[in-house]
């Protein structure tokens, strides 16, 4: 006799949700945004702490 299917898993992420969650993410801490900054001359948002971190913005 052949076991019952196992249950299906946890639903995977929408890719508007991952998208959603990637645009809310900072590129050096890789958090969500503490205190958000855009940088005007190129348009990336960082933590505002984590741009005081570095000394290179480099887009």
């Amino acid at each position: 006799m052949e076991a019952p299917p196992a249950p299906p898993g946890p639903p995977a992420p929408c890719s508007a949700a991952r998208s959603l969650q990637d645009e809310l993410t900072c590129p050096v801490c890789l958090e969500y945004f503490t205190d958000p900054v855009l940088v005007t001359e190129c348009g990336h948002n960082f933590c505002r702490s984590c741009l005081r971190s570095i000394s290179w913005v480099t887009c």
